[in-house]
């Protein structure tokens, strides 16, 4: 019972982190691209879930200091 609910919760992480991965991609192609080499280093060093969470503030963050037309 214990190995199939591990296997159960790693391929749940699995399916999270892909989620997490194209989500930053989709952040990526709406206009805030920081450059590959550093998402590709920001999600090796944190995981795909914290490196999509700081995407996230940094796109918004970047969204608020242009001006907008």
């Amino acid at each position: 019972m214990r190995k199939a609910s591990k296997k159960k919760t790693a391929l749940e992480e699995a399916a999270e982190d892909k989620a997490a991965l194209e989500e930053i991609a989709r952040i990526c192609r709406n206009g805030f691209n920081p450059g590959e080499d550093l998402v590709k280093k920001c999600i090796l060093t944190h995981g795909p879930k914290r490196a999509l969470a700081v995407m996230q503030l940094a796109a918004a963050y970047d969204r608020s200091i242009e001006e907008v037309h």
